[in-house]
């Protein structure tokens, strides 16, 4: 009897951990990525690419640029690098991001090289910190 109210107490503890994971695992992988630029007009396509410099048409998201903002959703399953075009321009912005959380993107003309990335995200701090010191 006591071996059975502890083997049932166990698998109680393990449904409930498997429960919490399977509800968690989707909110907390998105990461949002939001945009503020100017001297841009409305309906300027932004397009996100890819993962860790792969550029294939499944891994490309687009999105419009309305009243100066844009903002990308995507859920990442660790530690990501994307690249941030303004289209047609040739010019791109790298960008980290990491599982829940958020990356904001500011901006002044036409040039995706020049805007800035706020992250918590290790690798764009250190990043940021080398594109301050290339200057």
């Amino acid at each position: 009897m006591r071996r059975l109210i502890t083997i049932s107490f166990l698998l109680f503890i393990a449904l409930c951990g498997w429960a919490k994971a399977g509800n968690a695992s989707v909110k907390d992988s998105i990461c949002i990525i939001e945009g503020t630029v100017k001297n841009l007009p409305d309906g300027c396509d932004i397009i996100l690419y890819g993962t860790a410099g792969k550029y294939s048409g499944k891994q490309r998201t687009v999105t419009q640029i309305r009243m100066g903002k844009f903002r990308f959703e995507k859920e990442v399953k660790g530690d990501e690098r994307y690249s941030l075009f303004l289209y047609p321009c040739v010019e791109y912005l790298d960008l980290y991001v990491s599982p829940g959380k958020k990356a904001i993107i500011t901006g002044n003309g036409t040039h995706p090289s020049t805007w800035n990335v706020k992250s918590d995200n290790p690798l764009q701090k250190e990043w940021n910190a080398y594109q301050k010191t290339d200057d």
